[in-house]
């Protein structure tokens, strides 16, 4: 099973734009930040590719993310789950 976490701006509706976000089961991408991103990881990284072929990671990415691939330097704010 495969699950993403991903936005890349607040939505806008118009005359407001929202100033938060909520997402519900954070405990495995949690689980899964305590690890840094191995070798093999950005190996298969490097095979992906998009519905036309071209490849969905460039190598300046997928380099900095080897140097740099921890979670180290993010905070996340969440509510503890009730119950």
């Amino acid at each position: 099973m495969q699950f993403d976490h991903f936005f890349r701006e607040y939505p806008n509706y118009g005359a407001h734009q929202a100033g938060y976000c909520i997402s519900a089961g954070l405990e495995w991408l949690l689980d899964w930040m305590q690890e840094p991103v191995r070798e093999q990881d950005i190996a298969y990284l490097r095979t992906q590719t998009g519905s036309a072929g071209k490849r969905l990671f460039g190598d300046d990415f997928l380099d900095w993310l080897g140097r740099n691939g921890t979670f180290g330097g993010l905070t996340l704010h969440a509510i503890p789950k009730a119950g």
